[in-house]
């Protein structure tokens, strides 16, 4: 829905919906037409923060906040799910800046600088 109305030209940046996305990947990876969709979200998000638009971090759940940090996904797959992805063809876990030890430390030096991980015990 969110990109459908951003193809249409409409403001989605200020819609809550665009936070929404978990960036687990499953949409991304279950596409018939292999549309990018997760990293036409993030790229919205990104677009987003750029024009000073971005949600309000006291309704994030911290668990979320802390496995972001920690390993670059806000939803880490349990063993479970990463079994099943196997067993389907897919990688165990989705393609996020958590694959790569060098880009996980960048995106915590990145994510230190923001007033969200000032709450002292993230």
């Amino acid at each position: 829905m969110i990109i459908h109305m951003a193809k249409l030209g409409r403001d989605v940046f200020k819609m809550d919906k665009l936070w929404d996305c978990t960036t687990c990947f499953t949409c991304q990876e279950r596409c018939p037409k292999e549309v990018k969709i997760t990293d036409i979200i993030i790229e919205l998000r990104n677009l987003a923060v750029k024009n000073s638009y971005y949600p309000s971090m006291a309704d994030v759940p911290k668990i979320i906040i802390q496995n972001l940090y920690r390993s670059g996904n806000g939803q880490p797959l349990s063993p479970e799910v990463q079994k099943m992805r196997s067993i389907i063809g897919l990688d165990k876990t989705p393609c996020d800046v958590g694959r790569d030890e060098d880009d996980l430390k960048a995106f915590q030096k990145l994510l230190d600088g923001l007033p969200l991980m000032r709450w002292g015990d993230i």
